[in-house]
């Protein structure tokens, strides 16, 4: 939606996809849009540490997930590598009567874990059937609001968040650099510990060759 597709054939993304976008005929955003089944949620940890920020998007019209959604939420504000990244959370939604944006953060506690992470909040509506954007209840403090609705309102947040990562390049790229390197570190260790458990596995079974010979 984020590059002008109407929000009625958008699909849920049931893995992974990868999309470089122009943004102000500048320079070039990479966006790694990630599916949110429980079956692959396990791999959005891999690529915090090379982001510089996030959105996270919400079917609010979905009321038996939102607990769910709640705690898929907190867990990636909590995790060491989304730390001091900016956050929009971008609530899809079917009708205007549905959960706002100020109730959501509160349930959500996303101002207070926005707080102890150092992360700057942005949450918005989108309506799933026209794009459209709404704040119903004055926001709390720490979310971000836009001021104006504009002919593509979806877009113009999307772009305040990016103006804020652009503002904290430098910053954010030393954290990602410094989070890759520590990425690093943690795959190789387990890709050792993987090979010696391997090898451990095969020590174990010509010792039990052997001794079947030995018989």
């Amino acid at each position: 939606m984020i590059k002008g597709e109407d929000p009625r054939n958008v699909l849920p993304t049931n893995g992974f996809s990868m999309v470089d976008m122009e943004f102000d005929d500048n320079f070039t955003i990479k966006v790694y849009d990630l599916g949110g089944h429980e079956r692959i949620r396990d791999i959005w940890t891999n690529y915090y540490a090379e982001v510089h920020g996030i959105m996270f998007v919400v079917d609010i019209s979905d009321e038996d997930r939102l607990d769910e959604n709640y705690e898929m939420l907190r867990k990636v504000q909590l995790h060491k590598d989304t730390a001091k990244k900016p956050l929009l959370v971008v609530l899809n939604k079917k009708k205007p009567t549905e959960l706002d944006d100020f109730d959501f953060s509160m349930n959500a506690d996303l101002n207070a874990i926005g707080t102890q992470q150092s992360q700057m909040i942005f949450v918005t509506h989108v309506n799933v059937y026209r794009g459209e954007l709404n704040h119903i209840k004055r926001p709390p403090p720490l979310v971000s609001k836009r001021p104006n609705r504009s002919d593509n309102p979806l877009l113009t947040q999307f772009c305040t968040f990016v103006d804020k990562i652009i503002e904290h390049y430098v910053f954010l790229s030393e954290g990602v650099q410094a989070a890759e390197r520590a990425l690093k570190i943690r795959q190789q260790a387990e890709r050792d510990e993987r090979r010696l458990r391997l090898m451990q596995q095969e020590h174990e079974k010509r010792n039990s060759e052997i001794a079947e010979l030995q018989r």
